[in-house]
């Protein structure tokens, strides 16, 4: 189906609940919010150049695309407070460093594509514009809101395509969204096949079902909406099993668990025996059963697991190789790719078929190493770390509970996740990203749930 007419679907059904809010006299500012997170995995947007011809750049791509983000700037231009909102550079905020890399990226003698990396700023600095914006017209109770209806429906849309494909064998549901998603669901013919929903690839849904989990399970500990919280808290459960994603299940159990052991003992001491055996064993045990004893254990003992693992060893050759020849700068934001198209030499030692030379690198620690070297990945990891503390502390001091919650479970999702995958920074997961990261440190600022 062609996507324009699936955004004008949507639009026509946001601007329907819109109307109807009003006529009852409510709010209709979260819908705003809503809108985006629904659009988000559907990556509808216009071309405005053509791909770069035997020239790959990074995760984000090469072409640069009018989207659905830039086009709610323009439309919320005249509606934002401009006068509240904060355009001041900072050395030590995570914006604007993210942009000093932008800046070195564009100027960094090893970086061949930098077309890549003006693609990946203007992806980035629109959506920070967007929140930006948003932040200026919204209350807390409103983005709060907007988050819930906007994952609410879009995990019971999951749901309903995963049933559809693989459980009911209805393909034509993969290529609904997206052409190229039928082959990512049956993994270019494998035995292996798994749901897409509205996503590229199975393991895209499984991200965004872990992340989407992370949420609406620290709202139901904050008992906010409970009831919806556990009917959509056992969709996503389904909607994962569906995607046959191996190390979105381990993942999935280990995110619960953080969550749930951060919200009972975040303001206790966290490392104990007692909380090892309250907490860390259970999980382990769960994680041993899973893998040895439940009936999904032959997918991770048997089929291609040994095939996948090398697989992602060779892509972390492909990384460190970059990393000996620009340890400290790295080759550029969103130009990893292009580098290793350049220079191929890096990995003669094999024989490299499409996979390897045509999708990124499969760990997003060692992307991040590639791109902006040592610096930045330290800096990476610091970021994530200190996303993780600064939450616990929230938690602890009883501010901005559901988004700190949040934050955590998508922090843990993001470390564990991004070693064996891309995913975290493909289109159609990166912007819930950066989207919460961005809303849980502004609304700590400010008083709690």
């Amino acid at each position: 189906m062609n996507q324009f007419l699936i955004l004008g679907l949507i639009v026509f059904v946001y601007l329907f609940r819109a109307f109807f809010l009003k006529l009852k006299g409510h709010s209709v500012g979260y819908l705003l919010i809503s809108f985006f997170i629904f659009c988000v995995p559907f990556e509808v947007a216009k071309a405005l150049t053509i791909p770069v011809a035997n020239m790959f750049a990074g995760s984000l791509g090469s072409t640069y695309y009018f989207t659905v983000v830039l086009a709610l700037c323009v439309f919320l231009t005249p509606y934002s407070n401009w006068r509240n909102i904060d355009f001041s550079i900072k050395y030590y905020d995570w914006v604007s460093i993210i942009i000093f890399f932008i800046l070195i990226s564009l100027l960094n003698p090893f970086n061949v594509i930098a077309r890549g990396t003006l693609v990946f700023g203007i992806f980035f600095l629109s959506h920070i514009l967007l929140f930006k914006m948003l932040f200026s017209m919204l209350d807390r109770k409103d983005i709060l809101l907007g988050l819930f209806d906007g994952l609410m429906f879009l995990s019971i849309v999951q749901l309903i395509l995963a049933i559809c494909y693989p459980v009911l064998g209805i393909s034509a549901v993969t290529t609904l969204i997206h052409n190229t998603a039928g082959e990512a669901a049956t993994r270019h013919g494998s035995n292996r096949v798994g749901a897409v929903g509205t996503f590229l690839h199975p393991g895209n849904l499984a991200l965004f079902t872990i992340i989407s989990s992370s949420f609406f399970y620290g709202s139901f500990l904050n008992s906010y909406r409970k009831r919806i919280c556990l009917g959509v808290l056992a969709g996503n459960a389904v909607t994962l099993l569906l995607t046959n994603s191996r190390t979105s299940y381990i993942t999935f159990i280990i995110v619960l668990g953080v969550i749930y052991f951060v919200h009972n003992n975040a303001q206790k001491r966290l490392f104990s025996f007692l909380n090892i055996i309250k907490y860390v064993l259970p999980v382990a045990i769960a994680l041993v059963w899973l893998v040895y004893f439940s009936p999904l254990s032959d997918s991770f003992l048997k089929g291609d697991t040994s095939e996948q693992y090398e697989n992602r060893l060779l892509h972390y050759y492909m990384a460190f190789s970059i990393f000996d020849v620009s340890p400290y700068m790295g080759v550029g934001l969103n130009a990893h790719l292009g580098f290793l198209s350049k220079n191929f030499y890096l990995a003669e030692i094999f024989t490299l078929d499409d996979f390897f030379t045509e999708n990124p690198i499969h760990n997003v620690h060692l992307i991040v190493l590639s791109e902006v070297g040592l610096v930045g990945f330290i800096l990476w990891i610091g970021f994530l770390i200190k996303r993780l503390t600064n939450a616990r502390l929230h938690i602890a001091s009883g501010r901005n509970q559901i988004f700190s919650l949040t934050t955590i479970g998508l922090v843990v999702a993001y470390f564990i996740y991004g070693m064996t995958g891309w995913a975290p920074f493909s289109n159609g997961i990166i912007p819930y990203f950066l989207f919460i990261i961005y809303f849980s440190i502004k609304l700590s600022q400010e008083h709690s749930d």
